[in-house]
């Protein structure tokens, strides 16, 4: 594999291959008694993702594979129930706020 070019920043390593593949390795942070793995802005902005969008983890028992899960139907029913919710909640809300 050719690397055009590398970019080493915090606990990120970036590598551009020579097929125009991205490579990125990074290393997991210590969370309570848990294991995290930050994804920095540009990941995020590339796969057009948030802290809001879930997230399919597989593996094969050797490498994990993270995909966003993006289900349109999923999405519309829960915004209906986030509506209904409001709706009907609307002044607790507004006292919480205030």
């Amino acid at each position: 594999m050719f690397f055009l070019a590398f970019l080493k920043f915090c606990d990120t390593l970036c590598l551009l291959c020579k097929n125009g593949v991205i490579l990125v390795i990074k290393t997991l942070t210590k969370h309570g008694n848990s294991l995290a793995l930050i994804l920095d802005k540009p990941v995020l902005e590339l796969l057009n993702i948030d802290a809001d969008t879930p997230i399919s983890i597989s593996t094969d028992g050797k490498s994990l594979t993270l995909s966003p899960v993006f289900d349109v139907e999923r999405d519309e029913k829960l915004k209906k129930i986030r509506a209904k919710i409001n709706k009907k909640y609307e002044t607790t809300f507004i006292k919480l706020a205030d």
